[in-house]
């Protein structure tokens, strides 16, 4: 999903409303170990690259950045509706903490980025209020950042995905870890990395508490994953709406209206699940279609008659603030029967079982188009996967892309009833990756993959399944005398 920035627009939108105010944020910043007045604590210097990171997160808030602590106070503090802290090892006054403690106790938001964890240490209140405590770090290495809780079946806190982070696919960084032993169940993991939460959050008293454990050095800072994790962060604490990703939509020529099957109502999510007003706020080919939000806030497509293009259409989702977030939506409109016929728009996925854990268990990961995402089978043999073309087309290749655990023994069938089924392909010793099948071309509504055997012992796993045929122009000259 692309997050667009919300910058603050002068004047009346088009959608009647005024933008909110850019809301404002502190960052504090500075490095307080000094043996003189912390001569207990190890002699670490860090590189903050404040400049850095306030470009990353200019669009989204007014950011002020000091090294003095004379700020923690209720005057001062009043002006702001987030506290960003890209410290080390500093020390503030009982006095300064009490006001720290009661802007985020009294309503507002608190991110601690990285060295942030390890810096307050003389509060005992301040593991407390981030649900751990600081205990040390692993050394820079080469690492993967999952952007969902659970893994290997099991759920930290058998919760749902994040909707910050439902839009991003796991990502590789180059990163040191802080390791942070929770204190808490009142802390939901939204990333993690190895065993180790990376960004979490939690609420404290009438406040939003966030812990992002990545970010030591200039190259994790320039990372795409982390700075999405900073920003979309940073948008939950402020209050922006958040738009899940709008999967892109391919649609056959012929298609003239179209009530797109996204509801965005259970795709748009508020921190204080404030109802959202949605628009159009863009759409660059509007020759090729006209998009509109209907009534029940799901996205209406009307086509032109019988063209062919791409368009991408921008959601906008506005909060009762103000504040606003926009979504990309990609469509693209094809001869029909050409291009990857499992994309088409409506095409159905039916499978003889799915795994369990709820990142690999829906079906429609096999034609989102996305390979950040993959389904899963049961364990079993054997295990079926059919796609429902919605009519038939003539059709004459396949394309598998499986993931580590594949099946070795398998069929492609075609039917145009979901009954009667004709094999036009069969593989015994298969060897994964990605597979390239071609056979004589057949017109069929209905295309299966039956699994007969696993290469290993878990199950049927693939990041796509593709369909692919010839179109109406092609079958014709292929048959012309």
């Amino acid at each position: 999903m692309k997050y667009l920035a919300c910058t603050l627009l002068i004047g009346i939108l088009a959608a009647g409303t005024v933008q909110a105010a850019t809301p404002r944020a502190l960052l504090i910043t500075g490095n307080g170990n000094s043996e003189e007045r912390n001569p207990d604590y190890p002699p670490w210097v860090h590189e903050f690259h404040n400049d850095r990171i306030v470009e990353i997160l200019g669009d989204i808030a007014d950011i002020t950045v000091t090294e003095d602590l004379s700020v923690l106070n209720d005057r001062a503090l009043a002006r702001y509706d987030l506290i960003l802290n890209n410290s080390m090892f500093l020390t503030p006054t009982e006095k300064q903490l009490d006001a720290f403690y009661r802007f985020i106790g009294e309503g507002k938001s608190y991110l601690a980025m990285h060295s942030g964890l390890v810096t307050f240490l003389n509060s005992e209140r301040y593991p407390v209020l981030m649900g751990g405590r600081f205990l040390g770090g692993a050394d820079m290495a080469e690492r993967v950042v999952y952007t969902f809780d659970s893994w290997y079946g099991y759920d930290y806190n058998d919760q749902v995905q994040h909707p910050i982070v439902r839009g991003l696919a796991n990502f590789p960084i180059r990163d040191e870890l802080y390791f942070v032993q929770t204190n808490t169940e009142d802390l939901e993991v939204i990333a993690r990395s190895e065993h180790l939460p990376v960004l979490w959050q939690r609420s404290w008293r009438k406040g939003r508490v966030m812990g992002l454990a990545l970010g030591h050095g200039r190259e994790a800072v320039e990372n795409p994953g982390y700075q999405a994790l900073l920003q979309n962060s940073v948008r939950w604490l402020l209050g922006y709406p958040v738009l899940e990703d709008i999967t892109d939509a391919v649609f056959a020529t012929g298609t003239e209206t179209s009530v797109h099957y996204v509801d965005l109502d259970e795709i748009g999510h508020h921190p204080a699940d404030a109802s959202l007003r949605y628009q159009i706020a863009g759409n660059s080919n509007t020759d090729l279609v006209n998009a509109s939000i209907d009534s029940e806030n799901r996205i209406r497509l009307n086509f032109a008659p019988n063209r062919a293009g791409s368009a991408v259409i921008q959601v906008r989702a506005e909060a009762q603030s103000g504040l606003a977030n926009t979504s990309d939506f990609n469509i693209s409109v094809q001869e029909k029967g050409s291009g990857n016929l499992a994309r088409y728009h409506g095409v159905s996925v039916q499978t003889s079982s799915n795994e369990e854990r709820k990142f690999t268990s829906d079906p429609g990961y096999l034609i989102d188009g996305d390979f950040g995402t993959r389904w899963s089978s049961d364990y079993r043999d054997p295990s079926w996967i059919t796609l429902d073309l919605g009519e038939a087309y003539p059709i004459s290749n396949v394309k598998l892309f499986w993931e580590t655990a594949h099946g070795r023994d398998y069929e492609i069938q075609v039917s145009n009833d979901a009954e009667n089924w004709n094999t036009v392909y069969k593989r015994s010793d298969s060897e994964g990756g990605t597979e390239n099948i071609r056979f004589e071309p057949v017109t069929a509504r209905f295309v299966r993959l039956y699994g007969k055997k696993r290469a290993t012992r878990w199950g049927y796993s693939l990041y796509q399944f593709e369909v692919y045929g010839e179109s109406a122009g092609a079958v014709q000259a292929r048959h012309k005398p």
